[in-house]
Order: C-alpha cells, then structure tokens, then sequence
C-alpha cells in the first residue's frame, strides 16, 4: 500500500476545514466540492491535520477502577486517573492523559502564582507527556508564563531525546511566554563528591531554583525491567552497582533514585544520578498540598511490562509517597487491585 503523502505547504484555514468536515462525516466528495479539490485530493489533507496535531484523541477514563484503586489504597479519588487502555500501547496513552492532567493542575496553580514552573524528569514516558502539554498549549489563547526546570542529565549518547533539556524543543512558538533552566553536569557522580558537584558553577544555579518548581511530572520503572533506565544506567559501569542494590531489596526507582518495598535506598558507596529532587524532597512536596508531583506509571514502553512491583510501594509505604497525582492503565489498575505477586 502507498504511503499516504502530506501536504506541508497547505493553508492551516484548508487543512482544519477539511479535518473538521470529514470528522463530521461529511462524504468526501462533498468535502473535495467545497474545498476545491478533487476527491483523492482531501486525505493528504487530513494526513497533514494529524501531523499538525489537529486531531486530539483524548484517552478514555477507567471510573470504576479508579474509584476501587482509590478504595483499596485510601486514596483521594481525584488524585488518580485510570486510563480505559491497556498493553505496550497504553504507554503513550497514558502519557497523553497525563499532559492533559499536567495542563489543569498548571491552571490551577496559575490562579494563586505566575509564572508557573514545571520540572521535567527524564525518560521516553516524559517526554510523550511534554509533547502531548505543548500539543494542548498551542490550542490556548491565553494562559499563565511557563519556565521549564530540567531534574537531570541525560546518560544514553545514543538515546539523547530522554533527557529532559530535549524536552524543552517542544515547547517552541507557544502562545504563551516559556523560559527554561537545563541542568547541564554529568549523569552521575561519585556519591562522596555528590554535594560538591551540586555548589559548582553553572550547576548550583540549578539547584537553587529548585524550591520554585510548582508540579514535578515523572515516571518510574521497575528493578525487574532490563529497559529500565536506571537499569540501563548501572549496566555502563558493571554488576557491581545492580548487585549491591539487589541486596538492598531494590524493587524500582523514580528518575533514577532508587527504593526497596519498604522506604527509598541510599547507597553510599559507587555512583549516584545527580538529581534536582531526592525522593525525601518529593514526598514533601505532596505534603506540602500546594505543590504537584505527577507520576505517570504506564508499562514499559518497550515490551509492555507493567510496573506494579514498582508501583505498589509508592502506594503502601507513606514514606514513599512521591506522587500527589497518579495516572495508569487499567490494566496496571487491574494488578494493583490483586495480591502482590510472590517474587516481586
């Protein structure tokens, strides 16, 4: 089958009208009469609608998983978002209702405060909740100043779209004013110089900006996934550092911070991520109720596991209670609803 091509060069008055007359079923040869075109001539235009991001799929809400996930863990229900998805491609659903949840926790905190600022943590699920917040903005007339903190560096050479100073490309000729503050210094440090690394020049900056972030929007992965990032992250430097964390009873880890069932691990020995957060900094953030962390738990994006195991500290042990909004699939909802599966 050809591959259907584009029409960059098309008006953007030409490519909604035909977008929005063809998703009001409207047939295609009246679409191709009103317009000017021949028939053939409409779906390269509704092609470049999709590419322009035109056409929005809002991801549907699971209710009644999220009311019985509220139950189950003491939950406030408006906290939690369960998305009707499941499957490796719920990881970009679930992002997608993630940015539009990021977008209305950035109107609330814009009624109280301006400019509102966003902290961007690393990973191919962030950047998809990035995406989809700069997909949304652009439709917005009108809106509060944004400045976007970077919370790490970025460690695969060959992967740079994960770290989040590549995030902020998409947020690019917004009708909104966006400044930014990257976070430019090595993956991760010696953990004996890490707070010497924090005061250098051209980093301390970035630190001390850190009590103005209003919403932190990250994810997570568990110990078990070899796609991982922070999985991916150790395997640079050796068994070494996965064993000694293995015995730690290492279960997952939030931007790369890792944690057993029980309470975050602090190594103290061997290389640490350098982090605008800690984790102990993002529980009082939620603690604090007039700061935001979302916490985006889909499955791997690579093989569609689930990261329940990792999920389910998050939601038991208060001390780990990273997150003041979360967002799922239904089928991650589903397992979190069961018994902890012996293993994990």
């Amino acid at each position: 089958m050809a591959k259907m091509r584009r029409r960059p060069e098309a008006s953007d008055e030409l490519v909604f009208g035909v977008c929005h007359a063809f998703l009001k079923g409207e047939k295609t040869e009246a679409i191709a009469e009103a317009f000017g075109l021949t028939r053939e001539g409409v779906y390269p235009l509704i092609v470049e609608g999709a590419a322009r991001n035109y056409l929005l799929l809002c991801p549907p809400a699971q209710q009644q998983l999220t009311e019985r996930l509220a139950l189950r863990y003491a939950i406030d229900p408006g906290h939690v978002r369960v998305v009707a998805t499941r499957g490796k491609a719920a990881n970009e659903q679930v992002s997608w209702a993630g940015g539009d949840l990021v977008l209305d926790l950035a109107r609330e905190v814009a009624a109280r405060k301006k400019p509102v600022h966003l902290g961007l943590g690393s990973g191919w699920t962030t950047l998809q909740v990035a995406r989809r917040l700069a997909q949304r903005l652009r439709t917005e007339f009108g809106g509060a100043d944004l400045v976007l903190h970077a919370l790490s560096s970025g460690f695969d050479i060959k992967d740079p779209l994960r770290a989040p100073v590549a995030f902020f490309g998409s947020f690019s000729d917004l009708p909104v004013k966006v400044d930014y503050l990257g976070l430019f210094v090595s993956a991760a440090v010696p953990w004996n110089m890490y707070e010497d690394v924090k005061t250098q020049p051209g980093v301390r900056e970035s630190f001390q900006h850190a009590p103005d972030v209003d919403i932190v929007v990250t994810s997570l992965a568990s110990a078990g996934d070899e796609h991982g990032a922070l999985n991916r992250f150790l395997k640079l430097w050796g068994n070494e550092a996965i064993d000694d964390l293995k015995r730690q009873g290492w279960v997952g880890d939030v931007q790369y911070l890792p944690y057993s069932t029980g309470a975050p691990i602090t190594v103290q020995s061997g290389v640490r991520a350098v982090t605008l957060f800690e984790l102990s900094d993002m529980v009082a953030m939620v603690r604090s109720r007039n700061k935001h962390v979302v916490l985006v738990g889909g499955p791997c994006g690579d093989c569609g596991r689930p990261k329940t195991d990792a999920l389910r500290p998050l939601l038991e042990q208060p001390g780990l209670r990273v997150w003041s909004h979360l967002v799922v699939d239904a089928g991650t909802a589903e397992e979190l609803l069961g018994p902890a599966t012996v293993g994990h």
